[in-house]
């Protein structure tokens, strides 16, 4: 019975340092995948830091201004639960409209 106390208060712990752990790549964040962190370093955007620094809506503008093809709304909505830390789909409809009508 202690060895399985002591295990659960270790796992207990380190569980509490994972979620404390800030991401250290693009990919990381929630919502964002290996190509997310590509198109985002082809628009300059090379860091973690420099994401939260610019917002969603600005780093969306600027893969919207390196790629040529249509880039989808859907993409700013991941990079505002990115940065929030939050999965996109709960993003308040509110928010989504005033980011999408600054898009648009």
């Amino acid at each position: 019975m202690q060895l399985a106390s002591k295990s659960l208060d270790f796992a207990k712990e380190e569980k509490a340092e994972q979620a404390a752990a800030k991401p250290t790549r693009l990919k990381d964040l929630p919502n964002l995948r290996i190509t997310n962190e590509r198109m985002l370093k082809k628009a300059g955007i090379d860091s973690v830091e420099r994401l939260y620094e610019l917002g969603s809506l600005n780093a969306f503008n600027a893969i919207k201004e390196t790629y040529a093809s249509a880039v989808s709304t859907e993409l700013l909505l991941a990079l505002e639960g990115a940065i929030n830390g939050t999965h996109w789909s709960i993003i308040q409809d509110k928010r989504r409209k005033e980011l999408i009508n600054q898009v648009n």
